[in-house]
């Protein structure tokens, strides 16, 4: 009995969503849904272009190149963060003269018991 209640479930999904593609709203919300879908596939596509393109002159060590006059949904690719500023090290101090040295550590051995 247990397989069968998920054939079910399955056959009322089915029947609802031929049944929501026959109502005239339904569908023009679905038409809807696809042009945004498609629309932001198209932005994804021409971002990942640009910045494929801002990959490889930085791999060549070229300017990179402006987007194609074919390909009028591209964008120039987003400028660049400025470098962070690198810090020198900390200068390590000499140890004093008269101090101890430091203390050995002792290593555990693989058979003894604690």
């Amino acid at each position: 009995m247990t397989p069968f209640l998920p054939f079910l479930a399955g056959l009322a999904a089915g029947a609802a969503v031929v049944a929501a593609l026959r109502n005239e709203r339904a569908r023009t919300a679905l038409d809807s849904a696809g042009g945004h879908a498609r629309k932001a596939a198209g932005e994804a596509e021409s971002a990942v272009r640009a910045a494929a393109r801002s990959g490889l002159s930085l791999l060549r060590g070229t300017p990179p190149e402006p987007p194609s006059a074919a390909d009028p949904a591209a964008q120039p690719p987003p400028a660049e963060k400025p470098a962070r500023p690198t810090r020198s090290r900390k200068a390590q101090a000499a140890p004093a003269p008269d101090a101890p040295k430091p203390r050995a550590r002792r290593m555990k051995k693989a058979g003894a018991e604690s």
